[in-house]
């Protein structure tokens, strides 16, 4: 419980910066500020992973969990003292990065020891609800505290949420362990098979990910209050990783992943072309299905297909989840110099190649021997 509570902060303060957009470009910034700020949280957290591993490795995961709430806990005191101030908004944003890093590498550690590897898919379900629970209730809040001019109300929230992690982290027990040594990468860019599940990872990020951070800009041209996106959306996700959990599990890979991405083409697709809110939530709701059991699904296959280092394939499939993160707000911001409505158009270009390589790639049904 104290782990999934952890989470939930952790959670809760990344969240609550899909609604930053709309401070930033009050201040008189450009999108591709946006996405500058954006990428200098995600693109530290790639850069500081190798540490993050040597750390767990040193210090096991519940001091790492420690020290990731206290950098988080640092995060809203440099944004308060920053102001306007854009390279101090940079710093914030890099120092979130790198304790975001941390907790994700760390509750990683702890969800290995835990489940059995054929649990791996449903319990990925399950405990991937905290990274939506979220959007239920704070990017709202975040929202009308920037409308309202309240800053400091949004600031004070992200300093709740890491104190609270920081309590949780100190009380929780070391189980968990560290993760084995060594971590091989290297040999996986040789398989075709890892090449094309992990662009498949990176294709469902970058979806979710430009449309987070875009979001809030979007909207704000069509009149439509945030919560008309993320409310819908997070119900959608938490469908499918809470109650329709065990079915998803077991419907075979290929038509999730199939269904999913096509499912996100269409549904990206008409966030961008309607204006009436009420189809703007339908949309939202059906992205959030469709991407609900796409990352667990396809960990469970890499999983299921490489047998060997599987610390050093999760380690690898979560990077290019993470490097979608980083470089999908500079691919968005670049495309949103023209219209916020292009980049939205690439998504749904991504999402679709990506409907058509899981219908003609090589999902096998089943566990493959090596």
């Amino acid at each position: 419980m104290f782990l999934l509570m952890i989470a939930l902060c952790h959670y809760s303060a990344a969240m609550v910066f899909f609604a930053f957009p709309i401070q930033v470009i009050k201040w008189g910034y450009s999108t591709m500020h946006v996405a500058i700020l954006a990428f200098s949280m995600d693109g530290v957290l790639i850069a500081v992973r190798p540490l993050v591993k040597k750390l767990i490795d040193r210090h096991k995961a519940q001091k790492a969990l420690v020290v990731a709430s206290f950098l988080l806990l640092i995060v809203p005191v440099i944004l308060l003292m920053a102001g306007r101030s854009f390279p101090l908004l940079i710093l914030a944003k890099a120092f979130h990065g790198v304790a975001l890093s941390i907790f994700l590498v760390a509750n990683l550690v702890y969800v290995h020891v835990l489940f059995p590897p054929e649990m791996t898919r449903r319990a990925l379900l399950w405990l991937g609800a905290t990274a939506i629970l979220p959007q239920l209730v704070f990017i709202s809040f975040a929202e009308k505290a920037i409308l309202s001019g309240r800053l400091w109300l949004f600031y004070g929230g992200i300093a709740f949420m890491a104190i609270l992690a920081l309590f949780l982290s100190l009380r929780l027990s070391e189980r968990g362990g560290s993760l084995e040594s060594p971590t091989r990468i290297a040999p996986l860019f040789h398989r075709k098979e890892f090449l094309y599940l992990a662009f498949l990872v990176f294709s469902q990020a970058l979806v979710i990910c430009i449309s987070s951070n875009f979001m809030a800009l979007l909207l704000e041209k069509k009149g439509i209050s945030l919560w008309r996106f993320f409310t819908p959306y997070a119900v959608g996700t938490l469908l499918v990783r809470g109650p329709l959990a065990v079915w998803v599990s077991k419907v075979s890979p290929r038509i999730v992943l199939v269904l999913g991405f096509s499912a996100m083409a269409l549904s990206a697709a008409g966030i961008v072309v309607f204006h009436d809110p009420l189809l703007i939530l339908m949309c939202s709701f059906l992205l959030g299905i469709a991407f609900a059991p796409l990352q667990p699904t396809l960990i469970s296959v890499a999983v299921e297909r490489i047998k060997y280092e599987k610390n050093a394939l999760l380690t690898a499939v979560i990077t290019s989840d993470d490097m979608a993160w980083a470089f999908g707000p500079l691919i968005g911001g670049f495309l949103g110099k023209t219209s916020v409505v292009v980049a939205y158009y690439g998504v749904v270009f991504v999402a679709t190649i990506a409907a058509l390589l899981s219908f003609w790639g090589p999902v096998n049904e089943g566990p493959q021997k090596e």
